[in-house]
């Protein structure tokens, strides 16, 4: 399948999302998909939504949408020696929104992917990790404005995801070649 519209959304209570054709630069924005003072079920309510929204416009609707895959809940090993606990919302949070993704998608007759963080990092920055998530995290952000995929001095690092797993999908489901930058990938990785 070769998709001519593509939705990339990163899931999260404020989700990320980037939305165009491939080879083009996309819309990309951030959606919260709850209130912090309401309860953490309606983060489902909150995906369908905004993926309804924009299945229902015939010029917005995509035919593939590519969504960060489900990691799982206990990474006992990892996250014993990174002393993490986890809580209740954050275990919840992801598989809710990917049954309501799924949902709306299904009833458009659209196709989801899931990709794995390490493969779309891998893809978009050169490599899946650079030392820390908040490096990760900096390096995805540049990267996004490097390409022109977010506005300079974007902090957002939820609509950089999205970007990453779009660059990903158009280059896997929309059969285009993103641009090679060579001078600016020094500035990249050390700048």
């Amino acid at each position: 399948m070769t998709a001519t519209m593509i939705l990339a959304i990163d899931g999260a209570t404020a989700s990320g999302w980037a939305l165009g054709k491939p080879g083009t630069t996309p819309r990309v924005g951030l959606q919260r998909l709850k209130k912090p003072s309401e309860d953490t079920w309606l983060v489902a309510d909150g995906a369908a939504r905004f993926v309804r929204d924009i299945c229902f416009m015939d010029d917005t609707r995509p035919d593939l949408i590519a969504i960060e895959a489900l990691m799982p809940n206990f990474n006992s090993g990892d996250d014993r020696e990174r002393h993490i606990q986890r809580s209740a919302a954050s275990m919840l949070v992801p598989p809710l929104i990917m049954g309501a993704v799924r949902g709306i998608a299904a009833c458009y007759g659209i196709q989801v992917v899931q990709v794995y963080p390490a493969t779309w990092r891998k893809h978009y920055l050169g490599r899946s990790n650079f030392g820390s998530r908040d490096e990760t995290k900096r390096q995805t952000i540049a990267r996004g404005v490097m390409l022109g995929y977010l506005p300079a001095g974007c902090k957002d690092d939820n609509m950089a995801d999205a970007a990453g797993i779009f660059s990903w999908a158009e280059c896997v489901y929309g059969r285009t070649v993103q641009p090679l930058h060579l001078f600016d990938e020094g500035r990249l990785r050390h700048g």
